[in-house]
């Protein structure tokens, strides 16, 4: 059963004046059926973040005030189950914006909310991490927007983060790396050293592995909209003339109307550093590709310093 916290509250009289469209928030509030042991844990922790929301809003009780809660599901290599919870309050202040992340995994034989000790090297300490790994990174965001630098940053926030395809994720208060609240992205290429390789980001962590970070804009001339559920694939390949199956790396992004940019980290095993990979660039749905590149690019082991633009081909044969 798909379940929506939103929905069984809506019959409260004190939240009569809350305009929810039932329909879109039950697709929206999306939860795993028939979940695994992990999904199952997800899906408990994710209703009791929903309703806590929803009851720090009800005990407002701010006449006029509106409520929006909406949930994302993550998705990366790692085998972690992840949201980021988004809540938005308007009253007669303006907005107010607050994010959660909820990132399951296992830890020996216990599934649980993972922290960054869960994560990080076992000799590598939290605040270690967080003082001398994302202080700076945050101090850099900051200055990027005219806020003075921070002499340090409360561990604990940190141990609630999000995995993407290309970075890990915080979502922060207002006043932390920028103005209002964010969420803070750095990306694996950066934090790769730092992570346990045999944890549950051990796909990003570098140990025995070279890290090829590529970041590029995809696009493709045409006026047709694409199928919803299309995704951009993108596989790294040893020689121009192998097949996808003969891939090293694979990574997806969701589809989207062009350009679609991408930041993405191939950890590959040790190779030569006169080696040279290419990369191959398709859109697909249900197994058909409808645009690709036709050359595959060609790819440094050190991966792109700068940002490329990869113009895809309408592909004449879907099946392909």
């Amino acid at each position: 059963m798909v379940f929506c916290a939103l929905a069984l509250l809506l019959s409260s009289p004190k939240l009569t004046w809350v305009k929810v469209d039932e329909e879109k928030v039950r697709a929206r509030y999306f939860q795993f059926e028939s979940p695994s042991a992990q999904e199952g844990a997800f899906n408990k922790a994710l209703k009791g973040a929903c309703l806590e929301e929803i009851q720090n809003f009800r005990n407002r009780t701010l006449p006029g005030a509106s409520f929006d809660l909406s949930t994302l599901l993550s998705s990366c290599k790692s085998p972690v189950t992840s949201a980021l919870v988004t809540v938005t309050v308007k009253d007669q202040d303006g907005p107010v914006v607050r994010r959660r992340a909820l990132t399951f995994g296992k830890v020996g034989s216990e599934i649980r909310q993972l922290t960054l000790k869960d994560v990080l090297r076992p000799e590598i300490d939290p605040s270690t991490f967080v003082l001398g790994v994302v202080l700076p990174a945050v101090n850099a965001a900051r200055r990027k927007a005219s806020l003075p630098d921070l002499a340090t940053l409360p561990v604990a926030m940190f141990d609630q983060f999000v995995p993407t395809t290309g970075n890990l994720a915080w979502p922060l208060p207002a006043g932390i790396s920028e103005i209002a609240p964010s969420l803070f992205k750095m990306p694996w290429t950066v934090v790769a050293s730092h992570l346990d390789p045999a944890g549950a980001f051990k796909e990003y962590a570098i140990a025995g592995k070279v890290v090829i970070p590529l970041s590029g804009m995809v696009t493709w001339v045409s006026r047709e909209a694409l199928p919803y559920g299309s995704r951009l694939e993108i596989r790294l390949l040893r020689d121009r003339e192998d097949s996808l199956d003969q891939a090293v790396a694979t990574q997806y992004i969701v589809g989207s109307s062009p350009p679609i940019p991408f930041d993405v980290v191939f950890p590959v095993p040790p190779i030569p550093e006169d080696e040279r990979f290419y990369l191959d660039l398709r859109i697909t749905f249900e197994g058909k590709t409808y645009y690709r590149n036709r050359a595959a690019v060609r790819v440094p082991v050190e991966g792109w310093q700068t940002r490329h633009e990869i113009q895809l081909d309408v592909e004449r044969d879907p099946g392909l």
